[in-house]
């Protein structure tokens, strides 16, 4: 299935951008999350591909050749990726600024109200933005539907394919709005069974979150051990 339910977004960066705002802080939550910036950009390559823009060739994203989409951000995205690029998945995913992401997809969606954002500067010298959004509740509706996607792949039900994809990204970048951090810990093994069954953009966020953990782990022993 390829439905977007009524009332948000329709592209999955849109939609995984939105579901970073925490309701119980009134504020987004994306920047506390390191991950969030690969989340928006495998969303990107999560569309091209369940839209049928993109093929697997090999581990590596391939263009099919179609007319290009009329989302100027998956356009971008898909204009990235040559026909004959060496890249596997995990490196399209990781390609680029996590931080500029973040901004052009904020961007946009402020374009299209859906959200709103105030900027000033702290004692007139250093700026800063606020993210508003226009329907807070519609949120929570959307991260209901993306829940309920989640627990029916868990339970082995047939889910939505965009909404699950949109779910597992939201996991994988750590957004508790996606899947409850109370809830979470209970489906561990279930989850990564999901990741490691889902289409080949997901898998190479994945891939692209044990690289960045395995980097990390290595720069830590390194210090503790010393030269």
């Amino acid at each position: 299935m390829l439905s977007t339910p009524n009332g948000f977004p329709q592209t999955l960066h849109g939609q995984l951008f939105l579901l970073a705002f925490d309701r119980r802080r009134n504020r987004f939550d994306g920047e506390n999350h390191w991950a969030f910036g690969l989340a928006l950009r495998a969303a990107m390559l999560t569309n091209l591909y369940l839209a049928g823009y993109l093929q697997d060739n090999e581990g590596r994203p391939e263009p099919v050749g179609v007319p290009a989409p009329a989302d100027p951000l998956l356009r971008a995205a898909l204009d990235d990726i040559g026909d004959d690029s060496p890249e596997n998945w995990a490196q399209v995913v990781s390609r680029g600024s996590q931080r500029d992401a973040a901004e052009r997809v904020q961007s946009q969606l402020e374009a299209e109200d859906w959200v709103r954002v105030q900027r000033r500067r702290m004692f007139g010298m250093i700026p800063r933005t606020r993210v508003r959004l226009r329907d807070s509740d519609s949120i929570g509706a959307l991260a209901g539907h993306v829940s309920a996607a989640l627990r029916d792949a868990i339970d082995g039900r047939p889910a939505d394919e965009r909404l699950l994809a949109v779910g597992l990204l939201g996991v994988l970048g750590q957004l508790p709005t996606v899947y409850g951090l109370e809830d979470a810990p209970r489906h561990l093994s279930q989850l990564q069974e999901l990741v490691d069954g889902a289409i080949p953009p997901i898998t190479g966020m994945n891939e692209a979150i044990g690289i960045v953990h395995r980097a990390m782990r290595a720069h830590a022993t390194f210090f503790a051990e010393g030269p």
